[in-house]
């Protein structure tokens, strides 16, 4: 039993710390140590007591300091897909508002991400009436208001009836979807939100601030 729950906890840890697959050859070795381990935890309590709680003690502090490697590995990968996506990384000013997880294409076409509410009575477990949904693409001749194809992460937005609100922006309005778009330089960014959730003044206000920015801005 104890070989099984320690065999268990070592996947954990990897797992959570988010590391590579172990090559072959240090198998043998890998679970040799897992057997030492084991045989420490299950000795009669006479005799090794007190290089078992040492083992406790590394244990318990493993468990944690797995969860900040992974999340710094996470951060890591996530800083080196944003730098080779191929577009600019617009974003807006996110006041009141929370970053999701940026989604990337490959080849690097465009990247997109959601942006959260942070206002009573919001579902986060519902994200789809609440999020605004946000991306990156280069302008491509289809657009040409009024007519307003583009991409919506990674869904075709296609249709008449886009309307000027501003300089570089337009906005198209449904029964359930409110759609801006801005135009930056050579690139075009597609801001679209749940007509009844969502302001217009929200999105009018974010697609004013859109800027530059860089890996770190996503990182939070």
């Amino acid at each position: 039993m104890a070989v099984v729950l320690v065999f268990w906890l070592a996947r954990e840890l990897f797992d959570r710390a988010g590391a590579p697959a172990l090559p072959e050859v240090l198998s043998p070795l890998v679970t040799a140590a897992v057997f030492a381990v084991a045989a420490v935890l299950a000795a009669p309590r006479p005799l090794l007591w007190r290089p078992r709680i040492v083992l406790l003690a590394v244990l318990a502090l493993c468990w944690p300091l797995s969860a900040v490697l992974g999340g710094h590995r996470t951060d890591e990968r996530l800083r080196e897909a944003l730098a080779d996506v191929g577009v600019p990384l617009y974003a807006p000013d996110v006041t009141g508002y929370h970053l999701g997880t940026p989604l990337t294409s490959k080849p690097g076409r465009w990247f997109g991400y959601t942006l959260l509410p942070d206002r009573p009575g919001v579902d986060a477990g519902d994200p789809g009436h609440w999020a605004v949904r946000v991306t990156v693409q280069p302008m491509e001749r289809t657009f040409r208001p009024p007519h307003c194809d583009s991409l919506d992460l990674g869904s075709t937005v296609s249709g008449d009836g886009c309307e000027q609100v501003a300089p570089n922006t337009w906005r198209r309005v449904n029964p359930y979807v409110l759609f801006y778009f801005v135009r930056r330089g050579d690139h075009l960014i597609v801001m679209s939100a749940d007509a009844r959730n969502t302001p217009e003044a929200d999105l009018r206000a974010l697609a004013s601030s859109l800027a530059e920015r860089d890996p770190d801005y996503f990182v939070r």
